[in-house]
């Protein structure tokens, strides 16, 4: 398949060895961030061959030493330079887009309905639910989604405290004095009441094609618990 135009591709053709011709050794960074704007250097790995660089100073040769006990960049100034300065050209290449909003392609044929979750959330926010025990326990925050909708058309936007998978009510749990639902999208803003066995709130709006905010609000007599941990987005 050929690339799209004017995109710039990290990686490298992997043909070369399906076809038993030379391969070369390439660098290879991982990355975790979970910050609103990342962090250089924050929880990285650079590897080469069987070395691993991590944060900048600490190298290690897993060839040798696989349990990665014994820093050696002491003894290798040459692969600790070559290695931070591959991480800096990375970090230079992404560097410029960190605060420009990432937003999710909506109501299209490719994937209807989207399924949007807390782990997605624009802003910053404090204690962001990220994982299933976040989830389970009812972390209280929020946040904002940033989407793409496709297509002008009618959409229903379903917000819910659990997954659909998990088949449970939003007022299960921690949330259990929930009463109402409210949406803010597109310069509408939607309230619904919550039912004590309502396992999301749907609501359905006519939208025009474009980037817009999402950001939904699981309310007690008016008073903010949470936000939505997940919202579904479907082209009708």
């Amino acid at each position: 398949m050929p690339p799209p135009e004017n995109y710039d591709i990290d990686g490298v053709s992997l043909r070369p060895l399906f076809e038993g011709k030379p391969f070369p050794e390439r660098v290879i960074i991982t990355d975790s961030q979970r910050v609103y704007t990342p962090i250089k250097w924050k929880s990285t790995s650079v590897m080469s061959g069987s070395w691993r660089l991590l944060s900048g100073g600490t190298l290690f040769n897993i060839k040798d030493d696989p349990a990665q006990k014994r820093d050696v960049a002491a003894q290798y100034p040459e692969v600790l330079q070559r290695l931070n300065k591959a991480y800096d050209a990375w970090w230079a290449s992404i560097e410029p887009g960190f605060e420009a909003p990432t937003h999710v392609i909506v109501g299209t044929e490719h994937e209807n309905p989207s399924a949007l979750t807390s782990h997605d959330w624009r802003g910053k926010v404090q204690g962001v639910p990220w994982n299933q025990n976040h989830i389970n326990s009812g972390k209280r925050s929020n946040g904002y989604w940033e989407a793409d909708f496709a297509v002008d058309g009618r959409y229903e936007v379903a917000l819910s405290r659990w997954p659909v998978e998990a088949d449970k009510a939003i007022r299960d749990g921690s949330h259990s004095e929930a009463t109402e639902m409210k949406l803010v999208l597109d310069g509408q803003e939607l309230t619904k009441p919550i039912g004590p066995n309502d396992k999301r709130v749907t609501f359905t709006l006519d939208l025009k094609a474009g980037q817009k905010r999402i950001q939904g609000w699981i309310l007690a007599d008016d008073q903010e618990i949470s936000g939505p941990y997940y919202c579904y987005i479907k082209k009708l």
